[in-house]
């Protein structure tokens, strides 16, 4: 499949999977981080204290996305040109390449 789809297409997909992972991985690392510390409330049996972390990283979280969604609405491209060649006016992590 991945041979017959316009190289346009595999361009597209590669970018957008590039912007989401730009920002989701942050998330991703505050879930994973706050599961230590949620087992052991559970484990201590301290079950409001595990709630209470459990909330506070449930506001955060939404928090991340809320503004996440924003730059994604807000800056469109501004995300893209991130990903343009020099060809194209250089994308910003472009710039920072000596060559």
């Amino acid at each position: 499949f991945m041979g017959r789809a316009a190289p346009e297409s595999l361009a597209a997909a590669s970018i957008a999977w590039s912007i989401n992972d730009l920002f989701t991985l942050y998330i991703h690392g505050l879930s994973l981080s706050a599961t230590p510390l949620l087992a052991q409330s559970v484990g201590a049996g301290r079950y409001q204290e595990a709630e209470r972390v459990s909330y506070l990283v449930l506001k955060i979280l939404l928090f991340m996305a809320a503004v996440i969604a924003c730059l994604y609405l807000l800056f469109p491209d501004s995300l893209y040109s991130l990903f343009r060649t020099r060809a194209q006016g250089g994308g910003v992590l472009l710039q920072l390449c000596p060559h």
